[in-house]
């Protein structure tokens, strides 16, 4: 019977925290907390509305920077042979929250994109056989990248190799 908003049932995925936005935008009241209108103060659907479909729009920005990724270094095909140790053989989502690509390539190197909440590159690392990859990670990385940057040296990279 209450008046007050509250978050019921809802396909968000689960990387966006909706719970604390909830927390934040729609807080219970307290039994007092009722205007004359019955309306409950401190919920601000308006606001909880624009902060969710932000947080959407960033997650979703996130899973479109892998599979451009993915188009762009020709990973798409599946019928492509590798033909060089260098060659990228797999790129994907690596957590929940698709802040991190995982790269893989056909010497069975790997590495980490790690990006923020808009989809920037925030740090590579590269690891080998014998632990981090320091020399293909100064090659591949350098401060201040965006993805194309990124996809443009893995490229070149592959074809050098």
């Amino acid at each position: 019977g209450s008046k007050h908003l509250r978050v019921h049932r809802h396909t968000v995925p689960p990387a966006v925290p909706l719970a604390g936005l909830a927390a934040r935008h729609l807080p219970a009241p307290k039994a007092t907390d009722d205007t004359e209108d019955g309306s409950a103060r401190g919920q601000n659907l308006d606001r909880f509305v624009r902060t969710l479909r932000r947080e959407i729009v960033r997650y979703h920005n996130r899973l479109g920077v892998s599979a451009d990724l993915r188009r762009r270094l020709g990973l798409h095909d599946t019928s492509k042979t590798t033909s060089s140790a260098n060659a990228i053989v797999e790129v994907g989502i690596a957590d929940i929250e698709a802040k991190q690509i995982k790269v893989t390539w056909a010497d069975e190197r790997s590495g980490r994109l790690i990006m923020d909440d808009d989809g920037n590159v925030q740090r590579l690392v590269v690891f080998g056989s014998q632990g981090r990859d320091w020399e293909t990670t100064k090659e591949l990385f350098g401060k201040y990248d965006r993805m194309e940057d990124i996809a443009q040296r893995l490229e070149e990279h592959s074809a050098a190799g």
